[in-house]
């Protein structure tokens, strides 16, 4: 019987030390391509900035966010769900409410992308 736990225990902490590694793989992909999505949302708001801007572009800035923010969370970087914050909070309340952010938010948002993405190409956010 004795045997029977000993296996049983060594199968589970090997399955343990797989799960980390392949959430470790994971979360290397997940912040690797969170750059792009940044850039992505950027772009969106220098549309913003133009003569004629359109919600869906707020909206899109809004889900991107969202996306990178809550994927953060799951996958243990928590620090990214944190700096993304402000700027997924001013996107939210302009997605929500249907509106055109300032050009105050807009460059707020801008800013607070901007240094999440250089602390995620610093990689600042892999622990």
């Amino acid at each position: 019987m004795t045997d029977i736990l000993v296996q049983n225990v060594r199968s589970d902490e090997n399955a343990g030390r797989t799960l980390n590694e392949k959430l470790k793989e994971i979360r290397g992909k997940f912040l690797r391509a969170v750059p792009g999505r940044f850039d992505e949302a950027l772009e969106l708001l220098d549309q913003l900035d133009g003569r004629e801007p359109e919600i869906s572009a707020i909206q899109r800035v809004h889900r991107i966010l969202h996306e990178v923010s809550g994927s953060a969370g799951t996958l243990g970087a928590p620090d990214l769900t944190r700096a993304v914050a402000p700027a997924f909070a001013i996107a939210e309340s302009c997605a929500g409410a249907g509106r055109i952010p300032s050009r105050t938010e807009t460059a707020q948002m801008r800013d607070h992308i901007l240094r999440s993405r250089e602390a995620v190409r610093a990689r600042s956010y892999t622990q």
